[in-house]
């Protein structure tokens, strides 16, 4: 009968993890490691029959005993359990009973899973939702509705900018004030620090799923994204610009990704959800095709997190 494993970032076999999880970037111990910046400890649970995986859970632990929280994954990136495609229900069930004993035996207080391949089948779970905006692509090629974009972007080929894959750590520091910068001008600090765009930097050297462009104009840098490759779609996951340049050059680096990820087969463009005070941000996405798309994300909550949760909302 099968039963479930934890496993650490070290024995993990990878080779049958990437088969598992269909080549899953966030779910990849060289991604989950990333997470160690916040004091975070990769954990793989895992169930395997004769010596074959055949299902498995990537996520990552914060917080000491007793009030330890598990995210799969942080930032509400993708993830959740992948199955096996011939794991019959009842082993299916079998790891879900699986995992709520982990969830006991190791007192997790809380536990979020984002967006997950398939709905999570635990009473334990409470199911809520978020949005982002979606570009759905078809054929080789695509124009954004709005006429005004394909405008813009002719305008900034025109001028002194370039666009740039961030190859190296030498202007860091210039994009993490470009990072300091938006984030103040939406009323908050940076969550992340220079060290872990750092880390991240030095994965992306390795790693052809994470994308970094950067618009050099007049060789300063003005702007920069962030953007994961995620199994079947692109996801822009941070941006960051600098509002005094008129070259608007965020729809220079939309027509980059789209274009990757046209020429690689991608045809979904995931733009990441947008911030109640960021209206110029959400219409941006809109004027470039970008639809209203509902994901599910599940929350579970120890006897000891409800009480600790239910304090905090108050």
């Amino acid at each position: 009968m099968m039963t479930l494993q934890v496993c650490s970032i070290d024995d993990i076999p990878r080779d049958e993890w990437s088969i598992l999880t269909e080549d899953s970037l966030f779910s990849s111990p060289g991604f989950t490691s990333l997470w160690g910046e916040f004091g975070g400890k990769p954990v793989f649970l895992i169930m395997e029959h004769q010596g074959k995986l055949q299902a498995g859970m990537a996520a990552v632990t914060f917080g000491p005993k007793y009030l330890r929280r598990f995210r799969s994954h942080p930032e509400s990136l993708y993830g959740g359990p992948f199955f096996a495609h011939d794991l019959t229900v009842e082993d299916q069930s079998r790891f879900y009973q699986g995992f709520a004993s982990y969830l006991r035996m190791e007192r997790i207080i809380r536990a979020d899973i984002y967006n997950p391949p398939a709905d999570i089948e635990m009473e334990s779970f409470e199911r809520r939702e978020t949005s982002s905006s979606i570009i759905s692509l078809h054929g080789d090629s695509y124009l954004p509705p709005n006429k005004r974009i394909r405008r813009y972007v002719r305008h900034a080929k025109r001028e002194n900018v370039k666009l740039a894959i961030l190859d190296d750590g030498s202007r860091l520091n210039e994009i993490y004030r470009l990072v300091l910068a938006t984030a103040k001008r939406h009323n908050h600090g940076s969550r992340f620090s220079l060290e872990f765009f750092r880390r991240l930097l030095e994965i992306s050297l390795t790693d052809a799923r994470i994308l970094w462009p950067i618009i050099l104009h007049n060789d300063r840098i003005t702007a920069t994204h962030i953007a994961f490759v995620e199994r079947d779609q692109l996801l822009d996951w941070q941006s960051h610009t600098d509002t005094d340049d008129s070259s608007r050059p965020n729809h220079l680096i939309y027509d980059f990704l789209i274009d990757y990820a046209l020429s690689h087969g991608i045809k979904r463009i995931n733009l990441g959800g947008t911030p109640v005070d960021a209206a110029g941000v959400s219409e941006l996405k809109a004027r470039w095709g970008g639809e209203r798309s509902i994901h599910s994300y599940f929350t579970y909550f120890s006897r000891l997190g409800h009480i600790i949760y239910g304090l905090k909302r108050r």
